[in-house]
């Protein structure tokens, strides 16, 4: 029932409480609907890939950008053999432009977007304070969480381990946080914000005064969950889409009171709408149920077999531009704004297209990246765990070659690539190395690792004590190669 499936325990990392979790972040395979089509498509010669029409163009693009930075190794080794004076210098000139806008009282506010004006093709690009602006940050889900405590008494304040938080990640050289600025379930919607508004607000304010104290930048995230706000006001998920429903009016107004409250802050440095919302979107229903090793039905994912619960990628889609006018007309200072998508699905395209679980080729990824990050929003946004995916053109695509197709496309869309989520629970220190690097050649600007935790009460975490030490190590050795790469 629709109840069961709202008790089933917080999954606050990738946002969903469904039993469905794990298969959702994995690459959804499609059904055989062709005989040995996605199969053939994978055993044709690179030649034959190539000659398919309007996929010339993008893999010779897509290869010299990879060649380009190819040249990242021997760029690394000059500065090895150089010694560690480079790299000192190299980060600090990185940390003189961040310290540049704290010590401006007269910048502009955050993160902005920009096509560079000394780069000959004009490429879309992150700036803070008129410099480029490179980093790797962190996610830290519950550093506004952790201070609401619900009681019988009431909604109470707490924000010391939030501030221990943001204080312990100051020590540790991070500069940068995504945040969940909400709730998680519907029942702490109703005992926090819309029962004690002023209390939750102050709250917020506070840890945004404390990382300005800091000089840490925030990434708030605002509606984390896709079903805490239907639930809460006992509609149906295809309401994110439907103008004068509840779920849109609550986005408009808490939107509003967000941005109003905290836009003062020079440690906002970007808004977010959400988190992995077009995972759930445009899932496939079947004539017959399907088996154990089929992607999963809508109906089985939502519990229900009612159509207004499947929420569809238009839907979405109108919540992303609801946020996005209502952030641009209250902020003057035009931070960066991001979706929060999760990697889009192989099959994403053709799911919202044609609701067909059918692999997407380049072109098609190319499509549902520009339409899922509409208009303002100037950033594609992806959360990558998986090493490499599948494109119907080109087959099967190692990591790196993933990560340098998905921040040429950004370009090509005239959007920068963000990496908002990576890493989460892995054996050891070395199993994170292939993603620091792939980011490192692809020349991704921002990333943000998943996740810290003070108490480890977040799944797939790192703690001050538990991984946190070598991930912190590893996160300073790749902003030093960065610096070095890009001079900046």
């Amino acid at each position: 029932s629709g109840k069961d499936l709202f008790d089933y325990p917080p999954k606050p990392f990738g946002c969903s409480r469904f039993p469905y979790r794990i298969s959702l972040r994995q690459s959804i395979k499609p059904p055989d609907e062709t005989p040995g089509s996605a199969v053939k498509a994978k055993k044709k010669p690179a030649a034959a890939l190539l000659l398919r029409p309007g996929c010339l163009i993008f893999a010779v693009k897509t290869q010299i950008e990879m060649t380009k930075r190819m040249l990242y190794r021997s760029v690394l080794a000059i500065a090895a053999m150089a010694g560690p004076c480079l790299a000192a210098a190299s980060a600090s000139r990185a940390n003189e432009t961040v310290q540049t806008y704290w010590n401006d009282s007269g910048a502009r506010k955050g993160l902005y977007v920009e096509r560079a004006k000394d780069d000959p093709n004009r490429e879309p690009t992150i700036f803070l304070a008129g410099h480029k602006y490179r980093d790797i940050g962190m996610n830290c889900y519950d550093l506004f969480n952790c201070a609401l405590k619900f009681t019988d008494d009431g909604l109470r304040i707490d924000l010391s381990d939030s501030f221990a938080t943001l204080e312990l990640l100051k020590k540790e050289g991070i500069g940068l946080i995504r945040f969940n600025c909400g709730i998680y379930y519907s029942a702490e919607l109703g005992a926090s914000y819309m029962t004690d508004r002023d209390a939750y607000i102050d709250a917020l304010r506070q840890i945004a005064a404390r990382a300005q104290e800091l000089e840490i930048g925030l990434i708030p995230c605002l509606m984390w969950h896709y079903a805490a706000v239907p639930e809460y006001f006992g509609e149906p998920l295809r309401s994110w889409g439907r103008p004068g429903s509840k779920t849109v009016e609550f986005l408009k107004a808490y939107t509003t009171d967000i941005v109003t409250s905290l836009r003062e802050y020079k440690s906002i440095f970007a808004w977010e709408f959400g988190n992995e919302f077009n995972l759930h979107a445009d899932l496939p229903q079947y004539a017959q149920r399907h088996t154990q090793a089929d992607p999963p039905d809508w109906r089985d994912v939502f519990g229900t077999e009612d159509p207004d619960w499947r929420i569809r990628g238009k839907d979405i889609l109108y919540a992303y531009r609801t946020f996005t006018r209502i952030v641009r007309r209250l902020d003057p200072d035009r931070r960066m704004l991001l979706s929060g998508n999760a990697i889009l699905r192989e099959t994403q395209y053709n799911q919202y297209t044609r609701d067909r679980m059918t692999i997407d080729d380049t072109k098609q990824y190319r499509k549902i990246s520009r339409i899922l990050n509409p208009g303002p929003i100037e950033t594609v946004s992806e959360h990558v765990y998986q090493h490499g995916r599948q494109f119907a053109d080109l087959g099967k695509v190692s990591l790196d070659e993933q990560i340098a197709i998905a921040v040429e496309t950004a370009r090509s869309l005239g959007k920068v690539y963000v990496m908002g989520e990576f890493g989460a629970i892995r054996g050891s220190r070395e199993e994170y190395v292939p993603f620091f690097e792939a980011f490192l050649k692809a020349g991704v600007q921002l990333s943000l690792f998943w996740n810290f935790s003070l108490r480890g009460n977040i799944e797939q975490s790192c703690t001050p004590t538990e991984r946190g030490p070598y991930i912190f190590e590893l996160i300073r050795e790749y902003k030093q190669k960065d610096a070095a790469l890009h001079g900046e």
